[in-house]
């Protein structure tokens, strides 16, 4: 529940008064904030009347008596209210660490903004080396088996050391 202020129009009297000009007055007690209707009440109470200025209008002035306009508190219930956050941070499940591995291992080159790099830590890396052939050429296939295999014994006896 929240609490208000309400401002009931004498509209008869502010269109007898004001004659065209009338809409800027009904406009500004639409648009009103809190702040701008309690300012109103309290010159009501200080000297009968109050001045309020059309923001529409180049700040044209008008001078509001307690006839036209009267006050009341109200209250509304208010539901539905929208929140968008500012940060959406997921509590649970792999993907968040899956996550937070992507990002911190993806960057884009300094001198060329088209190509990315996804180079993961060695700890976490799937693959540790790769040996391919530039081109599919037959020929090429026998070399890339044996530098593979001479890797591949290397690696070995490094792990059995």
């Amino acid at each position: 529940m929240v609490e208000y202020t309400e401002a009931k129009l004498n509209k008869g009297l502010i269109g007898g008064q004001f004659k065209k000009e009338a809409g800027l007055v009904f406009d500004w007690f639409e648009h009103a904030s809190e702040e701008d209707l309690a300012t109103v009440q309290a010159s009501f109470a200080a000297s009968g009347e109050a001045t309020i200025t059309s923001k529409t209008c180049d700040g044209k002035q008008f001078v509001i008596t307690p006839k036209m306009v009267t006050f009341k508190a109200a209250t509304r219930k208010e539901v539905g209210k929208q929140i968008t956050p500012g940060v959406i941070e997921p509590s649970f499940g792999i993907g968040r660490i899956i996550y937070s591995i992507l990002e911190h291992s993806y960057y884009v080159r300094q001198d060329d903004e088209k190509r990315g790099v996804l180079a993961f830590p060695p700890a976490i890396a799937p693959v540790k080396c790769s040996v391919l052939p530039l081109i599919a050429h037959p020929d090429l296939q026998r070399f890339v088996a044996e530098l593979g295999a001479c890797l591949l014994s290397i690696i070995q006896r490094t792990s059995e050391r």
